[in-house]
């Protein structure tokens, strides 16, 4: 009988503890490494959607996320969160992705016939997008920070340039910018 109990406690308490684990992430908003696992894994659906709907902006997500492991191990930092971070922060390119130069096929380029400013909006607009939908998917503040603050309040070199040749002077340097609401925090979000 003893024996038995034994046996059928140490089956159920992995479940249990995992259980607690999820519902702590969930309450909480913490992110465990169990959660940042399960993000991790490339056929979690809001990745494949992702690389469905806009693979060069996908593929650049993977080469992001090699670089800056290898530099977050480097560190110190949590390579896993950044790894995941890196997976997720362009997440909202795959709502047009045909504006974003990775997924152009060769073809027209939609901003040739749009003005800066438009251009400019429609790529600001990623992050937006990006951090809605993970938020109604329940990504975590701390993988949704990358979202948001991956560009910080960098001009669009490009789009500035070209509303400056258009107006004949200084252009419209505050709406060529790409997301200066969101500066960002640190030099990683959530490096703990």
């Amino acid at each position: 009988v003893a024996w038995g109990s034994a046996v059928i406690a140490s089956i159920l308490t992995p479940f249990i503890a995992y259980s607690f684990i999820m519902l702590f992430d969930g309450i909480f908003d913490v992110t465990s490494e169990f959660k940042l696992m399960e993000l991790s894994d490339l056929n979690n659906p809001l990745l494949k959607m992702f690389s469905i709907r806009s693979p060069g902006s996908y593929h650049h997500s993977l080469q992001v996320s090699h670089i800056s492991e290898a530099a977050a191990e480097a560190i110190g930092a949590n390579a896993l969160l950044t790894k995941v971070g890196a997976y997720y922060h362009d997440i909202g390119k795959m709502f047009m992705p045909e504006y974003f130069v990775e997924n152009q096929k060769g073809g027209k380029n939609p901003h040739d016939r749009l003005t800066p400013r438009l251009s400019s909006l429609i790529l600001i607009n990623h992050v937006r997008k990006g951090y809605e939908f993970a938020k109604e998917n329940k990504i975590p503040s701390d993988v949704c920070k990358f979202i948001v603050e991956h560009h910080g309040s960098s001009l669009m070199q490009f789009f500035y340039e070209k509303a400056r040749e258009k107006a004949g002077d200084e252009g419209d340097r505050k709406s060529t910018r790409l997301n200066s609401s969101h500066i960002p925090l640190s030099r990683m979000p959530s490096s703990a």
